[in-house]
Order: C-alpha cells, then sequence, then structure tokens
C-alpha cells in the first residue's frame, strides 16, 4: 500500500532529506513486518496439523491469526491461500460462502489469485457438490492466463465423475496429457475408478496398462480399485489375478482391497475363497472392520451359509464392533431367505432398540421376509408403519407387497397399491405389470391382465419372456385358447425367444383344450431349439399322449424321462398329472407285478380343476381297463390313497 508523503509544513518544500539512520527505520520495519506476516502464515498452516485441536477449533484458531496480520503488515497471497485451505479442510458451518468472501477480499486487496488458489476453490465446489461452480472456476483461471496443474486436472476429473459427467472426465485426462502435463498414480486412480463407475471397464484396464507403459507403479488404492471393476464386470479371474500380482509387487492389502475381493468371491460364489480371505485378514492383518464382516456376511447369505453369518454376527459384537444399519439388513436378508422370520423380526426390534433408524433397504428387506415367510399381515403393518415414518416406498417395495398381495388373494389391496405408486408419480416398471397380471390372472380377474398388458404397450414397456408366460397362463385357465395361442406368435414377431416355462405352460393349455397335436407339434419344436425338456413338460406330454390314445409312447417317454416317486413306502403321484399319475402306476406295474401296491392320489395338480376324488376315480378306471388282473380298493384309513392287488393273490 503506497502512502502519502507529507509536505514540509515550514517551508512548504518537499520533505527534508533524512539522515543515515533516519532513512533505514522504514525499511526495516517494513522488513519486520514481512517477518511477521510469515511466522503468522506458518502459524495458521501449522494449526492444521494440531491433532488436539477439533476442526472447530482449528478454524477459529486460524482465523484469529488471519485478522491479526494486518495489525504487523499486508495480507499476501500465501496468507489468503492458507485461510481457504484451513476453510476447506475443516468444513465448519457456511465455509463455502466464507471461502468466496476470502477471494472477494483477496482481490480487494490487491493480491493476485494464483493456480494454488483456484485449485483450492475447485476442490471446494466439488467437495460442496457445486460442480456448475468447479467449472466455471476452471475456465475463470484459464481465461486469466494461469495454466492449469496436474492437481487442478485430477480435482476436476474426480468432479466429473461424480456428477455423471464422463465423457468431460475423459476430455480433461486428453487435454492434460496433450499440454504436456504428466498424470500422476492419483490422476490414474482416480479416472480409473470414474471409468468403473461408468460401465467402462476396459478402459479402466487400458489405463492401468498405461501406468505400467509410463513405469508409474500402482499402488494398494489402483489394484482396489480395478479390483472393484472387474468384480462388478463378472471378470473374477482377473480380479483374483490382480490380487495375486499385488502380493508379488510386496504391495500390502488394505482392508478396502480385500473387502472388495470376498465380495466378487461371493457374487461369484466361491464362498470358500472369501472364508479363506478374512482369515488371512485375522492372520496377518489388516484386522476386518465393519465392512469387511458385511461383506462376509452378505456372502454367506447369499451362498446358503446362514450359519456363517449368524456367527460372524455374534463375533463381530464380541470384538466390540459396532452393527450398522447394513449388519442389520444384510443379516435380516438372509434370515428371511432361510424362513427364520422370528430371528429377522427380533434382529430388527434389537436395532430400533438401540437407536439406529430403519431406512427404506431394511424395510424393503423385512417387509419381503415377512411376504416370503407367510407372515402377509406382518409385511402390510411395516409398509404403514414406513409411510407414519415418512419413509418413502420405491418401486422394488411395492412390486414386492403387491406380489405378496396377489399370492394372498388380497388383489384389491394389490390394484391400490399400484393405483398409490401411480398417485405419488412413482413409475410402475416392468417387474410391476408383470407381478399385478399375475395376480390378477391369479384371482380370477382375467380381463384386468389383458388391460393392464394393453396399458403397457402404451406406455413403451416392452413385456418380457416373463410376461408373456405369465398372461399365456391366465388365458388358458380362463378358457381363452385362442388368445394364448396368438401371445406366443406376438413373441416370435417381437424377437422374444420363448422360454421352457413358454412351452410348458401352452402344452399345459393345449392339452386341456384337447389339441393334442398342437401340443405335440410344440413339444418337438422345444426339442428343436434345444430347449432341455422338465419334469412339468414330460408331466405334460405324458397326459396328452394318454389322452390321443398313444398309450405305448406315453410309457415309452416315461420311461425314458421319468422316475418313480416315493413316499412312505408307497407310489407318490400328488404332484403330476391325472395322465402321468396313471401312466407310472401302469409302467410299475408293468415292470414288477407286486402283489400289493400302495398308491398316493392325493390332489394332484389339478386341484384347482379337479374335485379330491377325481385323479383317485382317473387311476381306478385306468387301471382296471388296462391291468384287470388287479383289484382297486380305497384306503380305508386315507381317503387320498388306492390300495392295489394283483387278484390272483387275494383270491
Amino acid at each position: 500500500m503506497s502512502r502519502n508523503i507529507g509536505r514540509n509544513k515550514r517551508t512548504g518544500g518537499s520533505a527534508p532529506i533524512m539522515t543515515g539512520a533516519q532513512s533505514k527505520q522504514p525499511a526495516n520495519r517494513a522488513r519486520l513486518g514481512s517477518r511477521e506476516v510469515v511466522r503468522l502464515n506458518q502459524q495458521m498452516s501449522a494449526v492444521l496439523r494440531d491433532r488436539k485441536l477439533s476442526p472447530v477449533q482449528k478454524f477459529e484458531v486460524a482465523r484469529n491469526i488471519f485478522m491479526d496480520i494486518p495489525r504487523v503488515g499486508r495480507r499476501d497471497r500465501y496468507s489468503f491461500n492458507t485461510m481457504m485451505n484451513v476453510e476447506v479442510k475443516t468444513k465448519t458451518p457456511g465455509f463455502y460462502q466464507r471461502l468466496s468472501g476470502l477471494f472477494d477480499l483477496m482481490v480487494r486487496e490487491g493480491v493476485q489469485p494464483n493456480v494454488v488458489t483456484y485449485n483450492t476453490l475447485i476442490k471446494a465446489a466439488a467437495e460442496k457438490g457445486k460442480y456448475p461452480d468447479a467449472k466455471a472456476l476452471f475456465g475463470e483461471m484459464v481465461d486469466k492466463g494461469l495454466k492449469p496443474t496436474v492437481v487442478t486436472y485430477s480435482t476436476l476429473i474426480k468432479a466429473a465423475g461424480e456428477n455423471q459427467d464422463y465423457s468431460y472426465a475423459k476430455e480433461l485426462f486428453q487435454e492434460m496429457v496433450g499440454k504436456g502435463l504428466q498424470p500422476t498414480v492419483v490422476t490414474y486412480n482416480i479416472l480409473i475408478k470414474v471409468a468403473g463407475e461408468n460401465q467402462d471397464y476396459s478402459y479402466a484396464k487400458e489405463l492401468f496398462q498405461e501406468m505400467g507403459r509410463k513405469g508409474l507403479l500402482p499402488d494398494v488404492v489402483t489394484y482396489s480399485t480395478l479390483m472393484k471393476a472387474a468384480g462388478e464386470n463378472r471378470d473374477y479371474a482377473y480380479a483374483k489375478g490382480l490380487f495375486q500380482e499385488m502380493a508379488a509387487n510386496g504391495i500390502q492389502p488394505n482392508e478396502v482391497t480385500y473387502s472388495t475381493l470376498i465380495k466378487a468371491a461371493g457374487e461369484k460364489g466361491d464362498y470358500a475363497y472369501a472364508k479363506a480371505l478374512f482369515s488371512e485378514m485375522v492372520d496377518k492383518g489388516p484386522q476386518p472392520n465393519v465392512v469387511t464382516y458385511n461383506t462376509l456376511m452378505k456372502a454367506a447369505g447369499e451362498n446358503g451359509e446362514y450359519s456363517d453369518a449368524k456367527a460372524l454376527f455374534g463375533e463381530m459384537v464380541d470384538k466390540g464392533l459396532q452393527p450398522t444399519v447394513v449388519t442389520y439388513s444384510t443379516l435380516i436378508k438372509a434370515a428371511g431367505e432361510n424362513d427364520d422370520y422370528a430371528y429377522a423380526k427380533a434382529l430388527f426390534r434389537e436395532m430400533v432398540g438401540k437407536g439406529f433408524q430403519p431406512d427404506v433397504v431394511t424395510y424393503g428387506t423385512l417387509i419381503k421376509a415377512a411376504a416370503e415367510n407367510g407372515e402377509y399381515s406382518d409385511a402390510k403393518a411395516l409398509f404403514g408403519e414406513m409411510g407414519r415414518k415418512g419413509l418413502p416406498p420405491n418401486v422394488v417395495l411395492y412390486n414386492t407387497l403387491i406380489k405378496a398381495a396377489g399370492e394372498n388373494q388380497d388383489y384389491p389391496y394389490a390394484k391400490a397399491l399400484f393405483k398409490e405408486m401411480v398417485d405419488k408419480e412413482i413409475q410402475p416398471d416392468l417387474v410391476t405389470y408383470g407381478t399385478l397380471i399375475k395376480a390378477a390372472g391369479e384371482n380370477g380377474k382375467y380381463s384386468d391382465a389383458k388391460a393392464l398388458f394393453g396399458e403397457m404397450a402404451k406406455k413403451r414397456l416392452l413385456p418380457d419372456v416373463v410376461t408373456y408366460n405369465t398372461l399365456i397362463k391366465a388365458a388358458g385357465e380362463n378358457q381363452d385358447y385362442s388368445y394364448a395361442k396368438e401371445l406366443l406368435q406376438e413373441m416370435g414377431r417381437k424377437g422374444l425367444l420363448p422360454d421352457v416355462v413358454t412351452y410348458n405352460t401352452l402344452i399345459k393349455v393345449a392339452g386341456e383344450n384337447q389339441d393334442y397335436p398342437y401340443a405335440k407339434e410344440l413339444f418337438q419344436e422345444m426339442v428343436d431349439k434345444e430347449l432341455q425338456p422338465n419334469k412339468v413338460t414330460y408331466n405334460s406330454m405324458i397326459e396328452v399322449l394318454l389322452f390321443s390314445s398313444e398309450v405305448k409312447e406315453a410309457k415309452e417317454l416315461f420311461q425314458k424321462h421319468c422316475s418313480f416317486q416315493w413316499k412312505n413306502g408307497a407310489l407318490d403321484c400328488h404332484e403330476l398329472s391325472r395322465g402321468a399319475a396313471a401312466i407310472q402306476v401302469s409302467v410299475y406295474i408293468d415292470k414288477n407285478e407286486p402283489p400289493v401296491l400302495r398308491v398316493i392320489t392325493g390332489k394332484g395338480l389339478h386341484s384347482h380343476r379337479h374335485p379330491l376324488g377325481e385323479m383317485r376315480m382317473f387311476i381306478q378306471g385306468f387301471v382296471e381297463k388296462h391291468h384287470p388282473n388287479y383289484q382297486v380298493e380305497v384306503d380305508e384309513g386315507n381317503e387320498g390313497c388306492l390300495v392295489l392287488r394283483r387278484k390272483k393273490d387275494s383270491e
């Protein structure tokens, strides 16, 4: 700051010439002031390294020093940059607004911002979620002739990635290289992460290889980040290879590395390796943290090792690690999938009792567990509790409850949930429509099912194979055979390949409509397309052949592809169609001619169409016609069981 030199009051002339000693005093004071500013700047910088101070205390001490500088001298660029850095590192309330004020003050005091200033402001904008501000600051510094550094580019690439601006992130990287700046390991780590999160796995791998060509040694972050991308892209072998490469290069894995590979192993179904990695951590370090436990618990639950999941929960608590919402949600999910709903409920109560606030995922997990374990009323009650707590359900949660409502013959509630979704502007997806169509079909609301299917087209939702299968089944059960056949043709026109369920459903419908030639045609088409028929297929086809008076062919199909079903010493037919049940009994008699044969009939798969005695009577009639040497009686102690006695033995 310039000073006005006063004129000599006595002479009105210029100021008197000072002596040597007098002339040195202002310069000495300037040097003294400059040294004091440097000292205060250093104190301000040291505050950030003081571990005894909280972030708020660090901010307050640094601010006091900053405000004290004008007392001894002029604040310089270092003063402003340091104070800005303190603001960004401590992030006390209002820090972002104060940064703007600091920048304005800097300009007013005639201090020119430099690259460090802009880097700090860009970082602050990015971390505050002000991505447009970060981009604008970058443009401003370039306009002022300041040259961005590797730090500038790295910071903005990270911000671009976090704001789904992947193309700009790649563009910045290329610009940086084009200007002769050499990306660091940190830069590569950032872009590999961004590439992985944007499903550009091949580019992530390419960047890793580029690092090697440039002589940059990947660090633990590089390996962990690329392992995560590999796991998410089901490239489990590559993820394992990276882990082995780390060891060969002497790089110690950290908690993130282990957790990442344990997750990948669990998703691949290699639970044994996931456990081995966990044991390695325990033996060699680093010690597993809550995230690691959560990850292995999830892997255990998804790989049928429910007892391990429960044991891990107990172990982490014993070690003093505090379970999180994720921990509880993971174990609740595993409990639900293992028919242990009582434990799932107990975990939920424990979680709430400890002051945790269940989120949408936790509620969704427990609602699904309740629905799948026959606790439909609980599922509805939990859904209502969510609403009272102000937690907005998502489309997955609605789908879960609509499915449960349909399976519990509560179709009005399923419809009400669908309407509520639409009213709340939650867009129903393919699963929503498929689930509600199934509920409508199974609850005698076939017209609703067709209307919903038509509505999908209006909303440009393309039905998938599952949706078509559901409607074909509903059409068959509602005597709309021509429409069922039409749906199969429509699938072909839309390029959808029918699956085993499609063929099974339509073969069954064709048989029930006595269109046996078409049923046989479908079966042959299925074989020609190399779709593997299953138990359901053969069950339907044996009945079709039987009702086509092709008894010999029906028996041959049974002998080639089916096996006898036994229960408590009796031939069990209750999971078969009438025709397949009769053929099973007939084939067994042909092969063994038993003196006595007990046959369990039950209700059969057609129980929704046929009364209790129909399968029993059908088998009885078939045996009397084709095996007249057998006497058929109803078991006195069980009306769902027949007793067949060879006549020459009973006489």
